[in-house]
């Protein structure tokens, strides 16, 4: 019995040894079959679509005038007047200043040869002509007439005097001065909106306060010729004070006692205030020409009258000739002096700096007034070696300035590309120029730019992150995921790679296609 015991204990035994043997296979062929198939990856893609791709050129530089001059009188003497101030911006053309000759005895001279040179050229035509009598009927007729428009057209030019300054008493007290706070006087003007830039405010109280007292003084005076130049004077800056508060105005927002209501009627009162001013320092240069033309018209109709009644020989004629070249000579001399004698701005700009007061004794050549092109500033910087080649005159740019951040952009033009390197540091360097938009007038002489320069832009091309682009044997491959979950590596042609992370390809890919871009994590 025992036995037998034994013989059932063994088998049970050798039993479990073999599922435990047979457990111990399934456990290792089921691992070498996980280990040896293949594994499912996850991938990053991007889908490949059209866009722009573009390539910029990053750089810094510095904002320099595209303008900038020191003028000088080309004759020595006494300063008669400054017409501007440091701050000014002026016009093309503007006398910033004279000397006391330029304001009588030169200008008198030429006037008088200017005079001098149509009567005698005048005269040499009749005398070469010759009269009958009915011409010279005409010849009175002409000059009785031409008095006539003398007086009508210095009539006229004394009312278009009373209506430049009585359009520009309006614009100033009835139009602007709703926007100050306290009585008209000489000394102070408080503006009364919410200004915030504060030293806007401060040059729109000084303008006012400067326009004050020649409003008062033509107002004591009144319209007369002998007032011309004191009006354009007050019209000229009563325009250029008015635009400054525009541009005030213009900043302004709804808020509190302010309604958009009263600022869109401040806007409307500065816009036909300028327009009303403008047109009437245009109506009286007109009348003022017009009554010079008529002083003219006359002195050379008397002139016909006379030479048309006194009749001329061949001596005579040769006699006239002579006085015509005497006259051209004498006109071309006091042409050169009153030039020399007075200062213009060669361009519109800012003034910067003055050297000189009026009264003050000056020599020719002796810098007297600074100005600075406001109109246009350019920006230099310097393009490395690697980077010159993509840069080229006519590419457009964007700059910030750090003065203002990066969120105000100025667009900019490149406008020249220095042939000659310059060496940094080791490193060839090319100066590169751009011209630089500021319609708002933000950019300032000296402040740095950070300029991004587009040297190239390819729009709607199919593009792909650049990080996907593999190079494999000097040639440019992509993988590509599949939608059952393979990968196929694709060979492409590559065109722009733009400096914003894309790059162009022009073979290879479809719209559509997942680019893997590596491995998700």
């Amino acid at each position: 019995m025992n036995t037998l015991f034994l013989k059932i204990s063994a088998l049970i035994k050798n039993k479990k040894k073999v599922i435990l043997l047979g457990l111990l296979a399934v456990a290792i062929i089921g691992g070498a079959v996980w280990y040896f198939s293949p594994k499912k990856i996850a991938y990053d893609t991007v889908s490949v679509a059209r866009r722009d791709v573009v390539l910029g050129v990053f750089v810094t530089g510095t904002v320099k005038p595209a303008e900038d001059a020191k003028l000088s009188f080309d004759a020595s003497g006494r300063v008669g007047s400054v017409s501007v101030k440091v701050g000014d911006r002026v016009f093309l053309g503007k006398t910033l200043a004279i000397l006391e000759s330029a304001q009588t005895d030169t200008y008198a001279r030429y006037l008088r040869a200017e005079a001098n040179v149509a009567a005698e050229e005048a005269k040499l035509a009749e005398m070469k002509r010759g009269a009958r009598p009915e011409e010279i009927a005409v010849a009175e007729a002409k000059a009785e007439k031409a008095r006539a428009t003398i007086l009508h057209e210095e009539n006229a030019a004394e009312n278009a005097l009373l209506d430049g300054y009585i359009k520009t008493d309006d614009a100033i007290r009835n139009k602007s001065d709703q926007m100050f706070s306290n009585p008209r006087t000489t000394s102070a003007f408080i503006l009364n909106i919410p200004v915030n830039d504060a030293q806007a405010k401060i040059d729109i109280e000084d303008m006012r306060v400067m326009l004050e007292p020649l409003l008062q003084r033509l107002r004591a005076t009144g319209g007369s010729m002998g007032n011309s130049a004191d009006e354009h004077m007050l019209m000229s800056n009563t325009v250029l004070f008015l635009e400054t508060l525009s541009l005030a105005v213009n900043a302004l927002a709804p808020g509190g006692s302010l309604s958009q209501a009263t600022i869109d009627g401040y806007k409307a009162a500065i816009f036909s205030a300028r327009a009303n001013v403008q047109a009437a320092d245009g109506a009286l240069y007109t009348a003022e020409q017009n009554y010079e033309n008529a002083v003219l018209v006359s002195r050379l109709a008397d002139a016909d009258l006379a030479l048309v009644r006194a009749g001329s020989s061949e001596e005579a004629v040769d006699g006239q000739e002579a006085r015509v070249f005497a006259a051209r000579a004498d006109l071309a001399v006091a042409s050169a002096d009153l030039s020399k004698a007075s200062i213009r701005a060669p361009f519109p700009g800012l003034i910067t700096k003055i050297d000189v007061s009026r009264g003050e004794s000056v020599m020719a050549g002796t810098p007297v007034v600074t100005i600075v092109g406001d109109a246009q500033f350019e920006i230099e910087a310097r393009v490395p070696e690697t980077d010159i080649v993509h840069v080229a005159v006519g590419k457009e740019a964007g700059a910030t300035l750090d003065a203002y951040g990066k969120a105000e952009i100025f667009p900019a033009t490149v406008f020249e590309v220095e042939p000659a390197e310059t060496v940094v540091e080791g490193v060839p360097t090319y100066i590169v120029k751009l011209l630089l938009k500021d319609q708002k007038h933000l950019a300032r002489s000296g402040m740095t730019a950070d300029v991004t320069i587009n040297a190239d832009i390819k729009t709607n091309v199919i593009a792909i992150p650049s990080r996907a682009i593999k190079t494999e044997d000097n040639r440019k491959t992509v993988r590509i995921l599949r939608e059952d979950g393979t990968v196929e590596t694709r060979t492409v042609e590559i065109g722009l790679r733009g400096s914003d992370g894309f790059t162009e390809i022009v073979t290879g890919l479809v719209e559509g296609d997942m680019g893997i871009t590596g491995e998700a994590k």
